[in-house]
């Protein structure tokens, strides 16, 4: 199984981690610092704990076209990718995956020892 996601690159960088889902019920996990977080789309009441605590990265299923958000995107320092339809489905609290925002803007999911490209 071929575990790659191509989105629309929001903030560059590259990261590895662990996934943890933020949903409305568990937004004020305060343990995001360490973990790639995937959410379903961004909304107001996720900013101050993104911002505080700072996820190795973010994950954004619904890409917002507001102007606002891509500018907020670009201002924060963690590697972001957005508009990656149904990926809340595909992947599970603690998955390990990597985040490259650096050249192609994809996610790769571990698989046994090794990526999965």
């Amino acid at each position: 199984m071929t575990a790659l996601f191509y989105g629309d690159l929001a903030s560059k960088g590259k990261a590895k981690g662990l996934i943890f889902k933020l949903d409305k019920m568990n937004y004020l996990a305060s343990h995001i610092t360490d973990s790639v977080v995937l959410v379903k789309e961004i909304s107001q009441e996720f900013l101050p704990r993104l911002l505080l605590h700072r996820p190795k990265a973010l994950i954004v299923e619904n890409s917002s076209s507001d102007l606002a958000w891509q500018k907020f995107y670009k201002s924060i320092s963690i590697p972001t990718v957005s508009g990656l339809k149904d990926i809340t489905r595909y992947f599970d609290n603690g998955d390990e995956v990597v985040v490259d925002c650096e050249n192609l803007v994809v996610i790769g999911k571990m698989i046994g020892e090794k990526f999965d490209w």
